[in-house]
């Protein structure tokens, strides 16, 4: 019977470890708990900002593409002259056609980038 009750004792311990919740990661710098990414963040997100002026000013339009597998390829409204692209975790070209081709250069997120360009890709992977 002492046996019995032994073997109770651990398998209901087991049991309730395994069905314990994980816990949760730390940031000790900070004493609270590290949050895991957006899901906008895990599948990729860009807005992109196209402007008339070169340095980011000017007459601006804007559009977003999120993942995933997103995918846009947009032609320029109007003359634009420079971009500024934020968000993360797609790949965004600008492109000397107007349908996604010719030469191409891929600006960096989070600084304005001044070049002519006719379209703009954006892949959310």
């Amino acid at each position: 019977m002492h046996a019995s009750k032994l073997l109770f004792a651990i398998t209901v311990l087991i049991a309730s470890s395994i069905a314990a919740p994980a816990a949760e990661p730390m940031d000790n710098s900070l004493g609270s708990p590290v949050t895991p990414r957006s899901n906008l963040e895990r599948r990729g997100y860009a807005t992109v900002s196209m402007y008339s002026g070169d340095r980011c000013d000017g007459a601006v339009d804007t559009f977003d593409v999120s993942g995933p597998l997103g995918y846009r390829c947009v032609r320029v409204p109007s003359p634009k002259r420079s971009i500024r692209v934020s968000g993360g975790g797609c790949v965004v070209k600008s492109h000397s056609g107007i349908d996604c081709r010719g030469s191409e250069a891929g600006p960096a997120y989070g600084t304005c980038t001044g070049v002519l360009y006719g379209s703009i890709s954006v892949n959310c992977p």
